[in-house]
């Protein structure tokens, strides 16, 4: 078996040498899934960071800023006036 394997490796027919990224850690206690998960997870944050982001910079120029006072007489007048049955 070692002598078909060295014969493989010194076969001058076989030029193909893939160039792997050796410094990118590969954690193997974690399985395929776990990993897709947590990247897909990460990935959902990510565009939901972007779409806060997208949102403040639509909310940015809007200048009206309603002043809103809940007062309880308020509410109950309020309550009166347009469900005057409840």
């Amino acid at each position: 078996m070692n002598e078909k394997k060295a014969e493989e490796e010194n076969d001058p027919e076989c030029t193909f040498i893939p160039k792997i990224n050796r410094k990118y850690p590969v954690d193997s206690t974690v399985s395929f899934i776990e990993r897709s998960r947590l990247w897909k997870q990460q990935k959902d944050q990510r565009l939901n960071e972007i779409r806060k982001q997208d949102e403040n910079k639509d909310l940015k120029g809007c200048t009206f800023q309603p002043n809103l006072v809940f007062d309880s007489k308020i509410r109950i007048s309020w309550q009166i006036i347009f469900f005057p049955s409840v």
